[in-house]
């Protein structure tokens, strides 16, 4: 069953505002589309950059899936990033809280750091 994004996003944020954070099943299910679906998991992820209410919930976004998704699939999204980047301020503080070097191509890393921007030099 599919859920509309917007509906998805307030179940992610509500999993990830719990202290500590709940591995529930928003969660699970952007982790299996990471995984699986990484196209399905680009667009649940804009979503939540969209909805992030405040830099906080975007700082999560960025360690979080944003994260994980360039670390597994880098090549494939790093150049709709770097578009998205361009025209989004929300993607681009997201990105200033994505990490993960070690985990992804070194000419990935540079290029999502430059679409960060000032935002790069932001530690988690």
């Amino acid at each position: 069953m599919t859920i509309p994004q917007a509906t998805f996003a307030r179940h992610w944020f509500d999993e990830w505002k719990a202290d500590p954070a709940v591995y529930g099943p928003a969660t699970q299910r952007l982790v299996e589309l990471i995984e699986q679906e990484p196209e399905g998991a680009w667009l649940h992820i804009l979503t939540l950059v969209r909805e992030a209410p405040d830099e906080a919930h975007r700082s999560w976004v960025g360690a979080g899936p944003l994260e994980d998704l360039v670390c597994h699939h880098g090549s494939l999204f790093i150049d709709r990033i770097e578009t998205t980047a361009a025209v989004d301020d929300r993607l681009r503080k997201c990105l200033g809280n994505v990490w993960g070097e070690t985990s992804m191509a070194a000419s990935v890393h540079s290029r999502m750091r430059r679409a960060a921007g000032a935002n790069a030099d932001r530690s988690r």
